[in-house]
This record gives structure tokens, sequence and C-alpha cells, in this order.
């Protein structure tokens, strides 16, 4: 017997949905495919959205998909003794 851990909330709402005629008995608003995403710069978003999206997902604004922080120096490499600072995609 299984827990129906290896299902998703989302894959079991969505199956619900189908199962009580999907949209063509009016449950429009009960799925709805994201396209804009506006928290990942887009090199980063590349690789969900050619899984996921099938390259559909779009970045909200140019803020979002060009979007880079600085972060203060890492730890030493143990081999060169030297910091370097790092940037890295928000």
């Amino acid at each position: 017997m299984t827990a129906g851990y290896g299902v998703s909330l989302l894959r079991r709402l969505a199956e619900a949905n189908e199962a009580r005629g999907g949209v063509s008995k009016g449950n429009v608003n009960a799925l709805a495919k994201l396209t804009m995403q506006y928290r990942m710069h887009e090199d980063i978003a590349l690789l969900c959205n050619e899984i996921c999206y099938g390259g559909q997902l779009k970045c909200g604004n140019d803020d979002v998909r060009y979007r880079k922080i600085k972060v203060r120096r890492g730890a030493k490499d143990r081999k060169s003794g030297r910091s370097e600072a790092t940037t890295v995609y928000s």
C-alpha cells in the first residue's frame, strides 16, 4: 500500500478537475498555465522553461531578465588561498 506521496497535490487537483468535466463543464479557473515569471534571471529560468513549459515561459520585465546580485567574498580556495568576489543571479 502506498501513502500517495508519488503524486503531487497539484497533479491530484488537475486530475480531479478533469474528472469533473474540466473546462467543458465551466471549470475555467481551475487550471491556468504560467506564462510570465518575475523571480528568476532568464538564464536560470531557461532549464525549467525548456523542460516544463516548452519555451513558453517569459520573464515579466527586463529588471528580472537581467538582474544580478553581488555576493561578498567567499571562502578562500584551499589550493591557491585566494578569495574572489562572486556574481550570482537572483
